[in-house]
Order: structure tokens, then C-alpha cells, then sequence
């Protein structure tokens, strides 16, 4: 089931009041609901970037 924008937007608000007020339960229940509002979202899909070894520093390329 999709979430409304609605709830989304007051698990934002509840998670943020839960770090205001700085409790332990109320930030782990908000970030909770949080999460599973955030699991809901559907997204497109990331275009994949072309990465060339030669852009790509390796790890001799930062060592001194």
C-alpha cells in the first residue's frame, strides 16, 4: 500500500519532535515510522554512470 504525502510529512514531523525533546523511545518509534513510510516510496530507477578506468583513481594514484 502507497503512503499519502500527508503521512509521510507528519512522520517527518514526528521524528523531528522526537530529537527535539531528545527521547530515547520517542526517536526509535518516529524513526520507525519513518523508515516504513520511506520503504513505501517507488522511485525510478538511477541511470548508471560510464566510468572509465582512467577517471577512476586508484588507491597507488593517493598514496604518496
Amino acid at each position: 500500500m502507497a503512503c499519502k504525502q500527508s503521512e509521510l510529512v507528519s512522520a517527518i514531523n514526528s521524528y523531528t519532535a522526537a530529537r527535539q525533546a531528545g527521547d530515547g523511545n520517542l526517536i526509535q518509534f518516529a524513526g520507525e515510522l519513518l523508515a516504513k513510510f520511506l520503504g513505501e516510496i517507488e522511485f525510478e530507477p538511477e541511470e548508471k554512470l560510464e566510468e572509465t578506468a582512467e577517471e577512476t583513481p586508484t588507491t597507488e594514484d593517493l598514496l604518496p
